[in-house]
């Protein structure tokens, strides 16, 4: 399981290797959790605090067990998705 890393500038960090994609999808599920809402709302993400990575990992790890790791995004997943590649915070 990877786990969500974030610089200081809050842009997400995934590993760079085969499995990128679902990093990718995994980090967008995790968000939506949490951050769908706000996002709609407001067009962008929340500052992200330091002290959520552990949340996030369970919520990850809850995913995982839930649904493995090559997911399917939801409706929701799918607009966090389009967010963070528009935006750019993939890196």
């Amino acid at each position: 399981m990877r786990s969500v890393v974030w610089d200081i500038e809050n842009r997400v960090v995934v590993p760079v290797d085969n499995e990128i994609e679902q990093s990718k999808k995994l980090t967008a599920a995790i968000l939506a959790n949490f951050h769908i809402k706000y996002l709609i709302e407001h067009g962008q993400l929340p500052p992200i605090a330091p002290n959520l990575s552990a949340r996030y990992s369970m919520c990850g790890n809850a995913i995982c067990r839930a649904r493995g790791y090559d997911i399917s995004l939801t409706d929701d997943e799918q607009i966090m998705y389009d967010y963070l590649i528009k935006s750019g915070h993939f890196t």
